[in-house]
């Protein structure tokens, strides 16, 4: 993973800032934050939309051949979880048997998002602990330049982020 070591010659050359004012380097390390998180939000995102994508198209198939065989069962609980992805609850006209075919192929979806989920999280995870690490770089770095006022002003921004992203 790229690691974010800032140079000594820019911390030299970085005035001391009041409360409200923002640190460049600060401010270049947040902007790294994002950015190094996008690629990570569009995985996820996209591979949730495929795997949706895909179990809907499997439970289309499946609704088709309930049909040719004439499994009204099948077909009802089908159209449950079409419902159900859609976010509504649906209302049977009949009481029907929830197949357990069907039941398995929720269990697999499920799995699979939850996946995707779990390997996200642990990327955010990892991804988090290294600005954590660049950000008490950054503070020390500026603490031993004696410039405590910006190493303030970074440790409320670590505190802000520990507080925010890393307390659950």
């Amino acid at each position: 993973m790229f690691k974010f070591r800032w140079v000594l010659m820019i911390l030299l050359t970085v005035p001391c800032f009041g409360a409200g004012e923002t640190v460049e380097d600060l401010e270049n390390l947040k902007e790294w934050y994002v950015n190094n998180i996008k690629p990570f939000e569009i995985t996820k995102k996209s591979s949730l939309r495929d795997l949706k994508e895909k179990y809907l198209h499997t439970l289309k198939q499946k609704r088709d051949s309930y049909i040719i065989e004439g499994n009204l069962d099948g077909i009802l609980s089908i159209d449950r979880e079409l419902s159900a992805l859609k976010g509504k609850n649906y209302k049977s006209p009949v009481t029907f048997n929830y197949l357990e075919q069907v039941k398995k192929l929720n269990r697999i979806y499920s799995k699979e998002s939850s996946k995707i989920l779990r390997e996200y999280q642990l990327e955010l995870e990892n991804h988090n602990h290294q600005f954590l690490l660049e950000l008490r770089s950054l503070e020390s770095s500026y603490t031993r330049l004696n410039q405590i006022k910006t190493a303030v002003i970074i440790r409320k921004e670590i505190n802000k982020f520990v507080k925010e992203h890393l307390s659950k």
